[in-house]
């Protein structure tokens, strides 16, 4: 099962007509992927491929997302973990992943490791 996803895609006065159409039909609407791409053949008679569509709300979630007081926190405590173990973390390098998992520090959805050195970045 799949959990629910948290953040939504907040600010759609920067959206185009067809990214506001597919958070709505995704997030207000909960439709299945297959649903959306025949939605908006119907309604707005495009065409996408499901993977498309998909990538495309990926990307705008990522854009958009916030970050909340807990994201932050567990980027420090990442950070932390990291300046500790960075020696141990690059001589495993072949077991361990860069970007490490933040979800070990409290979050409930992984941020892409550019976006944690951008977080960072401005809280220094």
């Amino acid at each position: 099962k799949r959990r629910k996803r948290a953040t939504s895609v907040v600010s759609q006065a920067d959206l185009s007509e067809d990214d506001r159409f597919l958070v709505q039909l995704k997030e207000d609407e909960n439709l299945a992927w297959k649903d959306i791409a025949a939605r908006f053949m119907n309604d707005k008679g495009k065409t996408f491929q499901v993977a498309a569509l998909q990538m495309r709300y990926k990307r705008l979630r990522e854009k958009f997302r916030v970050w909340e007081d807990q994201d932050v926190q567990a980027l420090k405590l990442a950070h932390e973990y990291w300046e500790k173990y960075k020696w141990e973390i690059i001589s495993a390098k072949a077991s361990h992943s860069p970007d490490s998992h933040m979800l070990d520090f409290g979050i409930s959805e992984r941020w892409p490791a550019r976006h944690c050195a951008r977080k960072w970045t401005d809280l220094e």
